[in-house]
C-alpha cells in the first residue's frame, strides 16, 4: 500500500504543479508559493498590447482610405453621441499611426 500512496503523492504533486503553471505561480517541493506573477504586470502587458493593436488598426485604416477620408470619418464621429465622440477621441490620427500608415502603403504598394 505504501507504493500506491507514493504514486498518489507524485500524481498530486504533478497536478498541483500544472495548476500552479496555469495560475502563474512557482511552487516549492512542499507546495508553498515561491513567487507569483503580478496581476498588475499582466494587466499592464494586456493594456500595452491592446493599445498597440489599436494603433495598428488605425494605421491600416489610414493606409486604406487615406488621411483625408480618415479625418472626415473621425470628424463625423466627433459630431455624434457621447460614445461616438469617445471613439473619435481614441481614433484620432497620431504621429506614430501616420508614420506606420506610410510604411504600410510602401510595403503593400
Amino acid at each position: 500500500m505504501s507504493n500506491a500512496a507514493a504514486e498518489f503523492s507524485v500524481d498530486i504533486r504533478m497536478i498541483n504543479r500544472r495548476i500552479a503553471d496555469l495560475a502563474g505561480v512557482v511552487l516549492t517541493t512542499d507546495g508553498d508559493v515561491l513567487r507569483s506573477t503580478s496581476s498588475v504586470v499582466r494587466s499592464l502587458w494586456a493594456f500595452v498590447g491592446a493599445m498597440f493593436a489599436l494603433i495598428v488598426c488605425k494605421a491600416g485604416l489610414i493606409a486604406y482610405i487615406g488621411m483625408t477620408g480618415y479625418s472626415a470619418a473621425v470628424a463625423m464621429l466627433a459630431d455624434g453621441t457621447l460614445v461616438e465622440r469617445l471613439g473619435a477621441f481614441m481614433m484620432q490620427a497620431g504621429g506614430f499611426s501616420s508614420i506606420l500608415a506610410q510604411l504600410i502603403r510602401i510595403i503593400v504598394g
